[in-house]
């Protein structure tokens, strides 16, 4: 039944194309490959042009477990047209769900579900692509790449040598906005394991001075990673 509902669903987006096109998973054609390859080729086409690239790898914290069924319902119902016996379906697959805890033989009270979506399911991972598509629309408002693969998004925008401190202060409050929408629909960055690295040729590199950012109070160094040693990693993978 999960599989049928799932199928119907992914036609019906794809028909009116109101998935995001940058999102790699659940979706025919779209894998950990086509997303490796498309930030790839953005980054080297980049290096051709004498322009480095600063990539931000978000780390969000207990993703399938936080989404909120309302916010959730209303999101199918409002922003992507799910409505009627298909939206009521989806809701009562969602809903009247409980969990408990097990200690040795000892049984903890159980607990009713108001958010999260069934991990290991079929239907679960589509959803929860419905759920934070917003993502992907705060980061083209600031003009700024971006790919996603499941819960992982990858933000990154190619820059001038001389230019990079103003798109680095631009990719920032991107990151800051779309942690504050996260917060508004129960869902958070893991600041601690978010990454920075720019990337470049050798050359590129040892001309960059911002080593360090600041983000939610946090100092986080940025890492350097030259294409060579970049594209030799992914040839042996």
């Amino acid at each position: 039944m999960e599989k049928l509902v799932c199928h119907q669903l992914v036609s019906f987006f794809e028909r009116l194309k109101i998935l995001p096109t940058l999102q790699s998973a659940y979706r025919k054609n779209h894998s950990t490959e086509t997303a490796v390859l498309k930030v790839i080729t953005d980054v080297l086409r980049a290096a051709d042009r004498g322009e480095v690239t600063l990539l931000c790898m978000l780390d969000l914290s207990c993703t399938f477990d936080t989404v909120h069924h309302g916010i959730l319902l209303d999101r199918l119902r409002y922003a992507f047209g799910i409505q009627g016996m298909a939206l009521s379906w989806i809701e009562s697959f969602l809903q009247d769900r409980t969990q408990s805890v097990h200690i040795a033989n000892q049984q903890l009270s159980i607990m009713k579900l108001v958010c999260g979506v069934p991990q290991g399911s079929v239907l679960g991972p589509i959803l929860f692509l419905v759920y934070c598509a917003d993502v992907t629309a705060i980061a083209h408002q600031h003009g700024v790449g971006v790919h996603s693969y499941t819960d992982d998004s990858q933000l990154y925008f190619h820059a001038d040598i001389s230019v990079v401190d103003d798109k680095v202060q631009q990719l920032l409050v991107c990151v800051e906005e779309i942690s504050h929408w996260m917060n508004g629909n129960r869902l958070k960055i893991n600041k601690d394991k978010t990454q920075f690295v720019w990337l470049g040729t050798p050359h590129q590199l040892s001309r960059i001075r911002c080593q360090k950012i600041t983000l939610g109070g946090a100092d986080i160094q940025i890492s350097t990673e030259a294409i060579c040693v970049l594209v030799s990693c992914w040839i042996v993978g």
